[in-house]
């Protein structure tokens, strides 16, 4: 369930049982500011800061349950401020037709049966602490003046503070219910004494729910002289009036809002059968003014609404969004109108635009200032629009002097001028639609001066500077190729070296040696993935850095740092070579032996690589972006802290490779090994995975993120903090696989995986599609697969005590034989599921859902919970 609200709106909700009929309810809170010219809402943030403040020290503001009758609470102060008598004052709450009144005393105690003169006061906090009770009074253990205490030394008796003031106590000896104008203590045993009889006949008819004895006056908070018996709602514009509570006013009186709250809510249909996705359906939870929370010294008061309805499952979720709303009742709006809110706010691409347009939700009237209402010229936010100033600047200047540079005039307009500003927080929708517009004229005039210059910059085919711009504007998703030895040069003020120096100017093309050339380098490593490609060099000029690679090769082994790009160097030996940070983009290694390299730092993004050896190689932050390896071994090879992006490997060798850290991007592994490997931290994002084997190989905290596994197999693996969310992993085979905290989330299909006699240990797999799997002889330990849709799985012998199986589907599975002590299968779904001589010891088997062809011989279920009973289909 998602909650689309307003900032001035609480919301808690709450599943339950009534009559063996699911139901959920809601309270929606509003905070109201009673003291200016009107009531208006306060932000929820200042709610819960009041609630923590002032409410008592637990916090518990109300139990989410249907409340039979209305009620007022108040939570504050005595005031002695605007009488002459110190030592004690009367109080008063006048709530609607409802008039309590209680007298406040100084500290006193009991002396010789009576009471010594009270203390003077200014302040008395209303809470239970200075009422009746003590040690020994079970409705109220945190009072006074119940029992002797000891106090510096000496045994004494206090009295309480707070009395009913046509009741008041006349001895130490006397015993009265505890007076005050708050919250009622829910363990009290009088407010006990409303759960009703717990028995077996509730057990067997009732369970979970509550049973017929039940007095839903439980759910009312008020003392009973506060509640409106027989009322369930209160009106709106209800009068108050506080009589010595505020420290300012003797008398602090008015009206609540003539508004109320309202709550709407979209419950996902049944899916149809398709299999697409249900509808979702929009509909309005009536809901009632049941509690009023005054806080007369803060001059606010806290709204609290109910609303329930019927539901379909035990958690409610089939309501996929729970939106709540208040307004005036002089400016009601139709149901259209918060349909088409709800359908603003769950938009994926907009709906944060309209987090703070409370507007939209709430009366305006009602609308108390806030962040979301100051403008925003007063607040430090303003640098945001500053930044994005500054920014379009930046790419006007640089756009103008690469025009400039091409002998073009500058004829694009200031984009940043007269750009929209945004005032307030709650004008995001208009600012939004505001700077769209703009952004569409300022589109349009581009695409005028764009084809002027493109047209004009064909004509300057000879204009170098020219057709770096041509090819910028032909391709403006793309940057240029890095050209890393042009940029090098430039760092030395030096003119570009020549492409083939002898071997012993190497150095001649290594990168400057200071910090401004190891960012270049290490730009050009991270940056190279998303650069146009390097152009392969001339056969004439390959074959000359080919002898130069072997002559340095012989000499030391040494290629660190050394431009390779575009280089053909297929079929060479360069087994155990240093190749440091060597630049290889492009080039062509097909046939190399590499192995024992050490490619550390190496850019090899579009090298060619297939059919080479890399056997051993040391490949720490190497980029291997956009390669297309065939038959390639990389077989105790070391790969660590790298990010490849797009790279595919077909047909290749990388048993007992070791990786640490290394990001995938959409990349492809076909036909792979990586059995006996080692892997931590391995993300796989987007990437594509088939007949790609791990046997035996350790694998911790790698992730698969919207992954496609095809019959790929992680059979004698061990997996640690592994994850797989959105990806398909259909047929997976993990036999004899130990998996621990390892979880599928996020529509993750397992359907027909293979995890016979595996190992599992705390894994997660709530609400993942596991149909057809095979979980034979597999031993389950604290895991979780609530939700799961097992249908026609094989669970035959698997031995999962404890097992969480709430509402999993396990429809035709076969469970012969399976160890399901002390496993919690409330709700799952048993039709024709094959029990025989399942172990059910101690297990949780309320509402599992049978039917005729459900087998259960020789089960054992002693000790089993059997209720609540769902109905058993065919039966």
């Amino acid at each position: 369930m998602e909650i689309i609200k307003p900032l001035r709106l609480g919301v808690l909700h709450r599943a339950y049982r009534q009559q063996q009929q699911p139901h959920l309810c809601v309270a929606v809170m509003a905070l109201v500011a009673l003291g200016g010219e009107r009531p208006v809402l306060l932000p929820e943030q200042e709610l819960w800061e009041l609630v923590e403040d002032t409410l008592g020290d637990d916090g518990l503001i109300d139990l989410t349950m249907p409340k039979p009758s209305a009620e007022y609470l108040v939570s504050g102060i005595a005031t002695t401020l605007h009488q002459a008598g110190k030592t004690c004052c009367a109080v008063e709450a006048c709530v609607g037709d409802k008039q309590k009144r209680l007298t406040v005393f100084g500290d006193r105690y009991w002396l010789a049966g009576s009471t010594t003169t009270p203390q003077p006061f200014d302040v008395m906090p209303l809470d239970r602490n200075h009422a009746y009770g003590g040690a020994g009074h079970a409705e109220n253990l945190a009072g006074i003046g119940h029992a002797p205490e000891w106090i510096d030394g000496q045994q004494v008796q206090r009295a309480p503070n707070i009395e009913h003031a046509h009741q008041l106590l006349t001895s130490p000896q006397q015993s009265l219910p505890p007076a005050g104008f708050g919250r009622v203590d829910i363990s009290a045993p009088s407010h006990m004494a409303l759960m009703g009889q717990y028995d077996e006949r509730w057990l067997q008819e009732h369970a979970p729910g509550f049973p017929p004895s039940f007095d839903w006056h439980y759910f009312n908070l008020a003392p009973p002289d506060q509640q409106w018996r027989g009322q369930d709602s209160l009106p709106a514009g209800l009068s108050y009036r506080f009589v010595n509570m505020h420290p300012e006013f003797p008398v602090f009186a008015g009206q609540l809002p003539q508004a109320h709250a309202r709550c709407f809510v979209t419950l996902r249909d049944d899916a149809p059968a398709d299999g697409e996705d249900g509808a979702l359906v929009f509909a309005e939870l009536p809901l009632r003014l049941t509690t009023t929370w005054f806080v007369p010294h803060e001059e606010c008061a806290i709204l609290i609404y109910h609303g329930s309805m019927a539901i379909d499952d035990d958690d409610a979720s089939k309501v996929a969004h729970l939106m709540p709303a208040f307004e005036a009742l002089a400016a009601p709006r139709p149901l259209e109108h918060y349909e088409a809110v709800l359908a603003q706010r769950i938009d994926p691409d907009d709906g944060d635009l309209y987090v703070f347009d409370e507007a939209a939700l709430i009366s305006e009237a009602l609308i108390g200032q806030s962040f979301d209402t100051e403008p925003l010229g007063t607040r430090p936010a303003g640098a945001l629009e500053q930044r994005m100033d500054a920014r379009l600047q930046r790419e006007q200047h640089s756009r103008n002097e690469q025009m400039k540079a091409a002998g073009l005039p500058p004829s694009m307009p200031d984009v940043a001028q007269d750009m929209p500003r945004l005032q307030r927080l709650a004008d995001l929708p208009q600012f939004d639609a505001a700077l769209r517009q703009k952004e569409t004229e300022i589109s349009a005039r581009m695409a005028v001066e764009q084809q002027m210059l493109h047209e004009e910059l064909r004509q300057r085919a000879s204009d170098p500077t020219a057709q770096v711009l041509l090819a910028q504007l032909e391709n403006p998703g793309q940057a240029p190729a890095f050209e890393y030895a042009s940029r090098a040069a430039q760092l030395t003020d030096m003119p570009p070296p020549a492409p083939f120096p002898a071997p012993t100017g190497f150095g001649a093309v290594l990168p400057p040696a200071n910090d401004t050339a190891r960012q270049l380098r290490q730009l050009y490593l991270h940056s190279v993935a998303f650069c146009a490609a390097a152009p392969a060099l001339s056969p004439t000029a390959s074959a000359q850095v080919r002898e130069q690679v072997l002559q340095q090769y012989a000499l030391n082994r040494d290629l660190s740092g050394l431009d390779l790009t575009g280089a053909d160097l297929s079929g060479l030996d360069l087994t155990g070579a240093r190749m440091v940070g060597a630049l290889l983009e492009s080039a062509n290694l097909e046939g190399c032996k590499l192995d024992g390299a050490d490619l550390s730092e190496a850019v090899l993004a579009r090298a060619r690589l297939s059919n080479s050896s890399l056997a051993s190689a040391r490949l720490v932050s190497a980029n291997l972006s956009h390669v297309q390896v065939q038959q390639a071994c990389f077989a105790g090879a070391m790969i660590a802290t790298a990010d490849w992006q797009e790279a595919e490997f077909n047909d290749c060798d990388f048993r007992e490779v070791c990786i640490a850290t290394l990001n995938l991007q959409q990349s492809e592994f076909k036909r792979c090994r990586f059995d006996d490997a080692s892997m931590e931290d391995v993300d796989f994002q987007s990437c594509t995975l088939i007949d790609v084997q791990f046997e035996d190989a350790v694998l911790a905290g790698c992730n698969w993120l919207n992954c496609r596994l095809d019959k790929t197999g992680f059979d004698g693996a061990v997996l640690d903090g592994c994850s797989l969310a959105e990806t398909d992993a259909i047929g997976i085979s993990c036999v004899a696989t130990i998996l621990t905290d390892c979880y599928a989330a996020l529509d993750c299909n397992l359907s027909d995986a293979d995890f016979s006699a595996a190992e599992l240990q705390a894994c997660n797999w709530r609400d993942t599609l596991l149909e057809r799997a095979c979980l034979v002889g597999a031993t389950l330990s604290d895991c979780d697969l609530s939700g799961a849709l097992l249908h026609g799985a094989n669970l035959q012998g698997v031995q999962a005590p404890g097992c969480l199986l709430i509402d999993a589907s396990l429809i035709g599975a076969r469970l012969a034989g399976a160890n399901l002590m002390q496993a919690i299968l409330r709700g799952a779904d048993l039709r024709s599921a094959d029990l025989t001589g399942a172990h059910l010891f101690e297990a949780d088997l309320a509402l599992v859902q049978l039917d005729a062809s459900t087998v259960l011989d020789r089960v054992g279920a002693e000790r089993a919970n059997l209720y609540p009973r769902a109905s058993v289909e065919g039966a």
